[in-house]
């Protein structure tokens, strides 16, 4: 439902929930999400689990007869179950393909980075890197690498005692992750 929350309050209690992004030491509202059926006292946002690009949100005085998992925007509106309750599973495209956990070793003139590979449909990787404790805002920033199908990658000619911020995304051909971050310092 995009990042801003709707004025209408016409369904009191219906619930909603709201999704916030960390970058850097700011937090930024990135999603506010309605269920596509809401009602009146459905608390949907009562319940939330989230991992990674997925999303799971309970209403659990959601009223809906459905009684098998949909696909897509559809849920019933046929409240005549009290009280049944619901799930409503949500995913960021954006971050289908994250790389889990990135590792950095120095050296003085070198990094090494390893990761464990996103699996899915993720067809390569790309590797990003700036100076300074920042890392680039995305992987078509800053010095950046086409890393092919692997899980490590070393950059050398670094600079001894400096810092350095490295970015990796994983890609499936049509989309790019978010990537994953990570700062460290060259050995002196």
């Amino acid at each position: 439902n995009g990042t801003t929350a709707s004025t209408n309050n016409s369904n009191s209690s219906s619930g909603a929930t709201y999704i916030y992004k960390r970058s850097g030491s700011t937090w930024a509202q990135e999603a506010y999400i309605k269920a596509s059926n809401n009602g009146a006292s459905d608390i949907f946002g009562y319940s939330v689990s989230l991992s990674g690009d997925t999303l799971a949100v309970g209403a659990f005085w959601e009223d809906s007869n459905q009684t098998t998992i949909t696909n897509g925007t559809t849920a019933s509106a046929d409240n005549s179950n009290t009280d049944s309750g619901a799930v409503y599973v949500y995913r960021n495209n954006a971050r289908l393909f994250e790389v889990p956990e990135l590792f950095a070793t120095p050296d003085s003139t070198s990094v090494l980075l390893t990761w464990i590979k996103s699996g899915g449909t993720a067809i390569g990787y790309i590797m990003s890197y700036q100076t300074g404790a920042t890392a680039p805002v995305d992987c078509a920033s800053g010095t950046v690498v086409d890393v092919g199908d692997e899980d490590n990658y070393e950059e050398f000619g670094l600079d001894p005692s400096t810092t350095y911020s490295f970015r990796v995304c994983s890609e499936d051909g049509l989309v790019e992750s978010e990537g994953m971050t990570i700062t460290t310092t060259t050995l002196p």
